[in-house]
This record gives C-alpha cells, structure tokens and sequence, in this order.
C-alpha cells in the first residue's frame, strides 16, 4: 500500500479520520477544489455535523487556513 494513503487515517476523539488536506494530497486536487466540494455537499444537516467537523491548520506563513476532518461514512 502506498506510503501516503496508509499515512492518510488518523484516530481523533476514537473515531477514524482523514482531513481535507489529505484528501487534495492522495489524489492530486488543490485544496481548495476540496474544500468547496466538501461544502457542496448535499446531505442531511444532521450527517454533515458529524461526518464534516470544521478545523484549521498553519499554512507555511504561520496563518490559520480553513480545513475539514472527515470521517469514513
């Protein structure tokens, strides 16, 4: 299995995750194309509240950068 997508889960609150970020990584998008296809999405308010939680990482000028952690349903 390749390196970067095995690297891709992460357990947050015991639950399996993968943000965004790595999301536009394991499959070549810009980040941004994922972060407007994530709030795109058509679901119920309800699932995306728990499925898409909302969190922010450091680009590399040190600044807050808008990121999603998904979770595998």
């Amino acid at each position: 299995m390749n390196e970067m997508i095995k690297n891709a889960v992460e357990l947050k609150d015991g639950k399996a995750v993968t943000t965004s970020l790595k999301i536009a990584e394991v499959f070549g998008k810009d980040h941004a194309n994922v972060l407007k296809a994530i709030r795109n999405i058509e679901a119920p308010v309800d699932f995306a509240a728990v499925n898409f939680n909302g969190g922010s990482y450091k680009d590399a000028n040190n600044q807050d950068r808008p990121m999603y952690f998904v979770t595998r349903d």
